[in-house]
């Protein structure tokens, strides 16, 4: 298994948190982030102030039951963050084919997507690890 970083966005004023599908990549250095998800937020409520968790997992699981692998984080870091613009770069939607009640093929998606890129500063940053 590879080494994959999770990132998860949470706010207490917020009700809509951009979600992260999955991260390509990050710098905390110059503030940026590209990601494949969903934002959430209009461009007019910009800069907004989020809570972003960081999360990376070890290689290997430390215990597996039935079906599910327990992880210990190698990278538990959170950052109080000001995203301050936002670029939607392409639609990664995936279709799925079904048929209609006649019988009829269709094209669905059920989950839109699209990669996106954030740029931001930090307000503050903590380790939980």
């Amino acid at each position: 298994m590879q080494n994959r970083i999770e990132c998860i966005f949470t706010s207490d004023a917020h009700r809509h948190c951009p979600y992260v599908k999955e991260l390509y990549l990050y710098d905390l250095t110059n503030g940026t982030m590209e990601y494949d998800g969903n934002f959430y937020i209009t461009d007019e409520e910009l800069p907004i102030k989020l809570r972003m968790w960081l999360h990376k997992l070890e290689k290997e699981p430390f215990q597996v039951v039935e079906n599910t692998s327990y992880y210990h984080y190698e990278m538990n870091e959170s950052y109080e963050i000001e995203i301050y613009k936002h670029e939607q770069r392409e639609d990664t939607s995936v279709l799925s084919e079904i048929t209609d009640e006649d019988g009829t093929p269709m094209s669905v998606c059920f989950f839109p997507s699209y990669r996106h890129k954030l740029w931001f500063t930090i307000q503050k940053a903590t380790d939980c690890t």
